[in-house]
């Protein structure tokens, strides 16, 4: 949610905000930093699984030949026994002369040939087992690795980055909010501002009271005045006057 907590300050959402993201920052950087790590781990290996690979293919090809070495050998050596178990023909059928046999033999060299050979096919079998029990326990690795690197991806795209997201959009909110209770407070003292000055040109430009000087007096002194003018006249001898008003 993006609503804002009003029983927390918004200054301390901000700042509570703005370390969250540091921290998902910190746990981004280290998680990238992790998967790069793992990436190029995998490709070394694989580039041992594929040196494996070409030795094996050699090795093969090379088995292959020392195969048809030993068919040969064993074949000429098979051959001379089959024919020395043969009976040769001592006499010639035609003029009745001694034939002599001087057939060389070529047993001893081809046993000799072959026991080298032997030797050497064994050596090979064994470097081709290891070559590919090595291969086997790299592409393990391999595996491991790569399952390891998945899932630092998954969490980067499934949780932390959304996470992230949700974050920042929280810290705009809180931001804008902030943006304009400042501008709020802004208006209200330039309002307030205008207000005492407004006031203030009031006072100065205020049209001044008239002077009137009736409500100064007394209740009863138009009363007075028109009974003292009344003595006075009656002292001077002006008659017949019996009264006197003062109109204010």
């Amino acid at each position: 949610s993006s609503k804002c907590d009003t029983s927390i300050p918004l200054e301390e959402q901000i700042k509570k905000l703005e370390t969250q993201i540091s921290d998902i920052n910190a746990t981004i950087s280290t998680a990238l930093s992790e998967s790069r790590k793992l990436a190029i781990q995998i490709s070394e290996t694989q580039e041992e699984i594929d040196d494996l690979s070409f030795s094996i293919k050699n090795y093969k090809i090379l088995q292959s030949q020392y195969t048809s070495d030993i068919n040969r050998l064993t074949f000429i050596a098979d051959s001379e026994k089959k024919i020395k178990n043969t009976k040769s023909i001592e006499i010639c059928p035609f003029c009745d002369n001694p034939i002599h046999n001087q057939t060389p033999s070529y047993l001893k060299a081809s046993r000799s040939e072959l026991s080298r050979v032997l030797s050497n096919m064994n050596q090979l079998n064994e470097a081709i087992e290891d070559a590919e029990e090595k291969q086997k326990e790299l592409i393990d690795k391999q595996n491991v690795l790569s399952s390891k690197r998945r899932k630092i991806l998954s969490s980067l795209n499934s949780e932390l980055k959304p996470e992230k997201e949700q974050l920042l959009t929280k810290l705009e909110i809180h931001n804008k909010l902030m943006n304009l209770l400042n501008e709020d407070a802004l208006l209200n003292d330039m309002n307030t501002k205008y207000t005492e000055d407004i006031k203030d040109v009031e006072r100065i430009y205020a049209k001044p009271k008239l002077y009137k000087p009736k409500t100064l007096f007394a209740e009863d002194f138009s009363t007075k005045i028109a009974a003292y003018y009344l003595e006075i006249i009656k002292d001077m001898g002006y008659l017949p006057i019996e009264s006197s008003e003062f109109d204010m």
